[in-house]
């Protein structure tokens, strides 16, 4: 979990396990939230594939993930 200079908390997760569409089977995921967790938005899979625990980081100076 981590949060940009404006608040926005972003979470990074695997997918993984069975009734997953094939093409998000073991993909990192990633949601935020702009209001402090109370509504999130649906995962997006990232091109990474599983390799461990996910990794992310907020670039505090362009707010970029």
């Amino acid at each position: 979990m981590q949060f940009d200079a404006k608040g926005t908390v972003y979470v990074d997760n695997n997918q993984v396990g069975s009734g997953l569409d094939a093409n998000l089977l073991n993909h990192n995921q990633v949601a935020k939230s702009t209001d402090g967790g109370k509504i999130w938005t649906g995962p997006v899979s990232t091109p990474l594939l599983l390799g461990g625990a996910p990794k992310m980081r907020v670039d505090s100076g362009t707010g970029k993930v």
